[in-house]
């Protein structure tokens, strides 16, 4: 498991969890459909559980989504400001370090 999660896959599923759909949210964020989808699989492989229920042409959080998209509004809320892609980071790469242990997957979220 790694301790440093990809912004990108944080980013499409904040996307997702806010719009309610892959759609917009690959509109949203100038990509395409698959790569949205990709990017929550990888996401959901690395958390070790489902983040999103998908029932035909629906999408909607589980609980286990909807405790990492609690934590995601925050940050995401504030890529509009001038500091918004600077690392904090040690390691420069734009990522967000995870720690905090989901009471859902039982992996660190955010």
């Amino acid at each position: 498991m790694r301790k440093w999660r990809s912004l990108t896959a944080l980013r499409a599923c904040e996307a997702v969890a806010r719009t309610g759909s892959v759609s917009a949210a690959a509109a949203e964020l100038h990509v395409t459909h698959p790569a949205i989808s990709k990017q929550i699989a990888l996401l959901e492989e690395d958390m070790g559980c489902a983040l999103f229920e998908r029932t035909g042409n629906r999408i909607r959080l589980t609980d286990a989504g909807q405790e990492l998209y609690a934590g995601l509004k925050p940050p995401m809320a504030s890529s509009n400001s001038p500091t918004y892609g600077q690392s904090n980071s040690p390691m420069g790469d734009g990522q967000i370090m995870t720690n905090r242990r989901s009471r859902r997957c039982g992996r660190p979220l955010l």
